[in-house]
C-alpha cells in the first residue's frame, strides 16, 4: 500500500477522524504505522522512520499538505496552520 494515491486515501480518512491527527505530523504517521503493521507503532519513532516496509514520512506529511489544501474541513487548528506556514517561509528562506 504504499503507492502515494493509496497513501493519500489512507491520511485522508484518518484526518476525516481524528483531530489530533491533523494537528500532528507525528500523530498521523503512528497512525498510518498502525495501519501498516500494529507492532511497529511501539517502536522508537526513528526505527520506523528506517523501516523499509513502511511509507516514507515525508510522504506522509505531503499526503497530509494536500489533503487539508483541498478538503478545508481537515485542517489543523489556525494556531498550527500558522506554525507551519512560519516554518515553511523560514525552510524557503534558509534555502534561497
Amino acid at each position: 500500500m504504499k503507492d502515494a494515491r493509496k497513501i493519500r486515501s489512507l491520511v485522508k480518512a484518518i484526518l476525516l477522524e481524528d483531530e489530533k491527527a491533523r494537528n500532528s505530523d507525528k500523530e498521523l504517521y503512528i497512525q498510518v504505522v498502525n495501519v501498516f503493521n500494529p507492532e511497529y507503532a511501539y517502536q522508537p519513532l526513528t526505527e520506523a522512520l528506517r523501516n523499509k516496509e513502511l511509507p516514507n514520512f515525508d510522504t506522509v506529511t505531503r499526503a497530509r499538505r494536500w489533503a487539508q489544501a483541498k478538503f478545508p474541513d481537515l485542517r489543523a487548528k489556525k494556531s498550527v496552520q500558522e506554525r507551519r506556514e512560519l516554518e515553511e517561509e523560514e525552510y524557503k528562506e534558509a534555502f534561497r
